[in-house]
């Protein structure tokens, strides 16, 4: 630990004078910020929006220039901080136009990015210790293992942001290429959605902006330099994507309509869910060995250490020389098992069922909601860290078996009993753990 320390404190202020310019682009960006509300008249518009801009832009020139000094550690998270609410505000003060809208959140995401995620760090990249978690075969944090959960917020946020528009006001129609624009708009002005103080779109679009800035922050060893970068976006990811994803399989349920750009998002946060659980199972396991040592745990967790018994990463390929390998190591720990492709499969003719069949009320409502259940726990569990999570399944298909009794159906009528085989079908494919091709160190335990 005290050498770990030690070799972050002798690279410091190299570090920091190879990252100075970024401190002048925020002063820039700063400037910015204090100037457009002037120059495009935004006082004709909304004078807190305004206020707010100039007050931000203000804030940021102050900071930046504090944050010259190699000892001002706290000034680039303070930046952040402004990023962060520049991504919110247009939100809260509800921009009468795109144009506030967009040069607030671009701007926002430039601070994040020239505050504390490009600097890095200081010393990470120039400390050369171990890569690869004790036992694993693999580096969960490696770029490579990041890139897709990265890649997919960025799709989620485009299509967060298309539904943003209509919500804000800047658009006068949505386009739906499968449900329809009635679908669309039936579902982002529902009284589900007008129930946020805020449009739920727009806060889903400023989600997904953290969750890629938070998917780039941080070098390949950040599962032990920063344990609690990892959590944050584990936190971010899982649980709140979970609920994204119900949320928006509800909605035929509450709203009655599909929303093609909504499912699309959800679709996104499933598969982010399976990328990204590997690196925070990594720094679970970190933290507990850890603490074994006699370690609290807050302190791992905000100040990270040296693990023992990790290894070099000899195996992940490099971006300029990777002779094809590099697609082969974005899916490192996730597998697709035919069993949990053909239990996802069910799970959509679940979802699809109410209106192939005819149903409704109760017998359509616990379809879409156990379909949805099934599909998620399909995907996530293709990731071999929670392989185990898929007898969630033997649930859902239980439900279906007993729902031919539980639920009223109309007479002589074959849907329950589709379902009823559906539910038989679905807890003995769930059953095979399916192929596990990496090495996970204690966890292996619990793969099963």
């Amino acid at each position: 630990m005290a050498k770990f320390k030690e070799s972050k404190y002798n690279t410091y202020v190299t570090h920091h004078e190879k990252i100075l310019w970024t401190r002048f682009l925020l002063v820039f960006l700063g400037l910015w910020l204090f100037f457009v509300p002037i120059a495009f008249d935004y006082y004709n518009f909304s004078n807190v929006v305004m206020i707010n801009d100039m007050a931000m832009g203000i804030l940021v020139v102050i900071c930046a220039l504090f944050a010259f000094s190699p000892t001002s550690k706290f000034f680039p998270y303070l930046l952040a901080i402004v990023g962060i609410w520049l991504n919110f505000a247009p939100l809260v003060f509800w921009a009468p136009t795109a144009m506030m809208y967009l040069n607030d959140t671009l701007v926002g995401c430039l601070i994040i990015a020239f505050s504390i995620l490009i600097p890095g760090v200081p010393g990470e990249s120039l400390y050369q210790g171990p890569e690869v978690p004790a036992g694993w075969s693999y580096n969960p944090s490696s770029w490579p293992q990041r890139l897709p959960t990265m890649f997919l917020a960025v799709i989620s946020w485009f299509f967060a942001r298309y539904m943003a528009t209509y919500q804000l006001g800047y658009a006068d129609n949505m386009w739906d290429p499968f449900f329809g624009n009635n679908g669309t708009l039936q579902v982002i002005t529902s009284k589900l959605s007008q129930s946020f103080p805020v449009s739920d779109a727009g806060l889903g679009a400023m989600a997904y902006c953290i969750e890629f800035l938070m998917g780039a922050k941080g070098g390949t060893r950040r599962w032990y330099t920063m344990p609690w970068l990892v959590v944050c976006f584990g936190i971010l990811v899982v649980p709140l994507g979970i609920v994204s994803i119900l949320l928006v399989c509800s909605q035929p349920i509450i709203v009655h309509h599909w929303c093609t750009w909504c499912l699309a998002a959800a679709t996104c946060c499933m598969f982010m869910i399976t990328f990204a659980i590997n690196e925070v199972v990594a720094v679970c396991q970190y933290i507990l060995s850890e603490c074994k040592k006699g370690r609290g745990w807050w302190d791992v967790l905000w100040n990270g250490g040296e693990p023992n018994d990790a290894t070099k990463d000899t195996r992940t390929p490099g971006f300029l020389n990777s002779k094809g390998q590099i697609f082969s190591s974005l899916r490192w720990g996730v597998t697709l098992p035919w069993n949990l492709v053909l239990t996802a499969f069910f799970g959509i003719w679940l979802m699809v069922s109410p209106s192939v069949l005819n149903l409704d009320g109760w017998a359509a409502n616990t379809n879409y909601v156990f379909g949805a259940l099934t599909v998620v726990t399909s995907y996530v569990c293709m990731a071999e860290v929670v392989r185990a999570g898929r007898y969630l399944i033997v649930l859902f298909g239980a439900w279906e078996i007993v729902s031919v009794w539980v639920l009223q159906y109309p007479p002589f009528f074959t849907g329950p009993w589709i379902n009823f085989v559906i539910g038989i079908l679905m807890i003995f494919a769930c059953l095979p753990k399916g192929k596990i091709h990496e090495k996970y160190g204690t966890w292996d335990r619990f793969i099963r």
